[in-house]
């Protein structure tokens, strides 16, 4: 970056602070605002022409880049939200200090964040890649290991010249080091997963990582011993590569599966557990209710859950308007996180400031489940679909529970507005290409999924065999939709980055490794879970007053699975897990043992320190529609400059995130 271009834009962001921190005091109005935003538009233009022509070098694994344009886009959302405060004291006429500060305090760290972005923009990638590898997408690690692996899968002619087999040696030791290295990292992020999973794919991804892990050490032991003695097993190498490169992919398409799951049961479990249903429950019982604190784990879990399928579904997108759009809506919700829990348990005077923070919890659960419903294919989404079906009709056929029939329904609607996004419903329209008809196994579906809806409202009064039925018809339906689109999907399937050889699965490797078993599943829990932070979490003391802590649910690694059974083998694991562990004190064994929901809810015992001194609600919520031409105007054109950016600046970045 060029001195006096840095320069420039520093001041332009010390203006642009100075501005927008004056919002503190309750008395400024809409004017303020709009000299905010001027400000700012005239940062972003000449941050935009900075990149366009000041920028030297590729940016290609340059995470400050990405930063940046998170940055601005949650500057103009946080603006847009101080301008529906300004109209909702306008009409109140009274303050709504609490939202103000939310929001100002927002963009105060986001401007923090983009003099050290903008100060960054010229790292060069080869240096980002050496100090932020820990911090690369799952994809992106399973990419460069599988790239790695593939040279020694195959048998290679050996080399008669010794210096040249020398060498060869030594790369393929280094090779394994920086493959093992990327397995680490990414059996960290899958365990994150599998820690706000169901309790089946917590086992299967724990099982799958420690396979992974023992086939990788098995891959570099082979490689070091090759390297030390100087005698190349060609053979030998070739199996173990193969095996790492087969339980890699089982773990990676395990991962895909898990993530499909939990948008379902996600978003099936934000509407039964909405926000409204939580202020009913906070105002009828006490605050030190144990059902209280259940229901409000219940929540956590799932903004947590909603942390992990933004993060894969980021990282799945080749779009840098659409990863952007993505990682704004993570950082949202990442915001809401440590204050819209109470808000709710505040007393009736700060009703407005809660209900600006819902309208913006549910705004961004829109927006993201949009962004998914562009990232996700059809294909692969309702198969997932068919399997939970398939599983819950399984389970109903030996003990009915309307409550399961329910949430399964309410997966369905998921379905239904899937198909109603614009570019989806280009999927379901006949082509002369396709000896399925989609479209009416749709409509079937649809139907179907109606006369289900209507049996279950009179489930007392109906022999439950009888809704049994129509719900194994409504699986039939869903089988033949998904194979329907399953032949679309394979005809048109790109051709995929990994490429294992498929040979793997008709060798008996892994059986043979002489590998100590109780050794790789102490590596396993050597590892912790990667807890994602998009851009609040952890990052500034404006929001540690009041930010929950990370729920263990993210922290506390319950997904792992001991790989002996005996009794005495287990009391030994144990011990050395013990001996282990106890240099990171007693926090640490602590973490590994929390279940899944919290005894005594954080936030209810922060709660009770705060003392609101809030004014009283005096009308009902404010305008939803802005009045503010001029700032709606300025804000589109610097989204757009964003966009653009992102597009022109950022594409060949970016677009290596998408596997397959």
């Amino acid at each position: 970056m060029t001195a006096d271009g840095s320069q420039e834009l520093k001041c332009q962001l010390m203006k642009c602070r100075e501005v927008i921190s004056v919002g503190y005091n309750t008395e400024s109005r809409i004017e303020w605002l709009n000299n905010f935003c001027g400000y700012f538009y005239e940062f972003a233009d000449r941050l935009h022409k900075y990149i366009s022509t000041e920028v030297t070098g590729d940016l290609s694994g340059n995470e400050h880049i990405d930063i940046t344009f998170l940055c601005l886009a949650q500057v103009c959302l946080c603006t847009k939200y101080l301008e529906r405060v300004i109209r909702a004291e306008e009409t109140a006429g009274k303050p709504i200090p609490s939202s103000r500060t939310h929001f100002i305090d927002r963009i105060n760290l986001c401007l923090d964040k983009l003099v050290l972005s903008t100060r960054n923009l010229e790292v060069t990638g080869d240096e980002e890649k050496a100090l932020q590898q820990s911090r690369y997408p799952f994809f992106d690690l399973l990419e460069i290991a599988m790239d790695h692996i593939k040279n020694y899968s195959n048998y290679q002619e050996s080399l008669n010249d010794e210096v040249d087999k020398s060498r060869e040696l030594k790369d393929a030791f280094d090779s394994s080091k920086e493959v093992h290295q990327c397995v680490r990292f990414m059996i960290s992020q899958a365990l994150a997963l599998a820690n706000v999973a169901l309790i089946e794919d917590k086992t299967a991804i724990s099982a799958f990582s420690q396979k992974v892990l023992q086939d990788s050490t098995a891959f570099q032991q082979e490689c070091q011993k090759n390297f030390e003695t100087g005698r190349n097993n060609e053979s030998i190498r070739s199996l173990k590569a193969l095996a790492l490169a087969g339980s890699i992919n089982k773990l990676h398409k395990h991962v895909d599966e898990t993530v499909l799951r939990l948008i379902f049961i996600c978003f099936s479990d934000l509407e039964k557990f909405s926000l409204d249903k939580l202020r009913a429950k906070i105002h009828k019982k006490r605050k030190d209710d144990a059902e209280l604190d259940e229901f409000i784990a219940d929540f956590d879990v799932n903004m947590d859950r909603l942390a992990q399928i933004g993060l894969f579904a980021s990282n799945e997108t080749n779009k840098p308007k659409l990863k952007t759009l993505v990682r704004s809506c993570m950082a949202s919700l990442e915001a809401l996180d440590s204050c819209i829990i109470p808000s709710l348990q505040a007393s009736k005077l700060t009703a407005m400031h809660s209900e600006i923070l819902e309208q913006h919890f549910y705004e961004e659960i829109k927006k993201l489940k949009t962004a998914i419903f562009d990232i996700v294919d059809a294909a692969p989404l309702i198969r997932s679909y068919f399997d939970l079906l398939n599983s819950c009709v399984a389970k109903i056929e030996k003990n009915f529970n309307k409550s399961q029939l329910d949430d399964i329904l309410q997966m369905g609607e998921f379905v239904l507005q899937f198909f109603q996004y614009p570019s989806n419903k280009k999927i379901l329209q006949p082509t002369q290409k396709l000896i399925y008809n989609r479209l009416e196994h749709f409509q079937k579906y649809k139907l179907m999924l109606k006369e289900c809806r209507a049996i279950l409202v009179c489930a007392g009064q109906v022999d439950h065999k009888r809704i049994v039925k129509r719900f194994k018809i409504l699986r039939g339906i869903m089988q033949r939709f998904a194979d329907a689109l399953e032949y679309e999907y394979k005809q048109n399937e790109p051709t995929k980055r990994i490429e294992p050889n498929l040979t793997w699965d008709k060798l008996a490797v892994g059986e043979n490794l002489t590998i100590d078993l109780n050794e790789t599943q102490f590596q396993l829990e050597s590892i912790e879970p990667s807890i994602c932070s998009i851009l609040y979490r952890n990052e500034s003391d404006i929001f540690k007053s009041r930010k929950r802590a990370l729920s263990e649910s993210m922290y506390g690694n319950n997904s792992r699975c001991s790989p002996t059974t005996s009794q005495e083998m287990r009391d030994k694991e144990k011990q050395n897990l013990q001996r282990r562990f106890s240099a990171d004190g007693p926090n640490k064994q602590e973490r590994s043992r929390v279940s899944l929901r919290r005894k005594e809810s954080l936030r209810t015992t922060m709660f009770k320190r705060q003392k609101s001194l809030e004014s009283r609600k005096a009308c009902n919520f404010y305008l939803q529609n802005s009045a503010s031409l001029q700032i709606s105007e300025i804000l589109d054109q610097i989204s757009e400059i964003s966009s653009n950016n992102s597009i022109h600046s950022g594409e060949d970045v970016l677009n290596k995130t998408r596997i397959g």
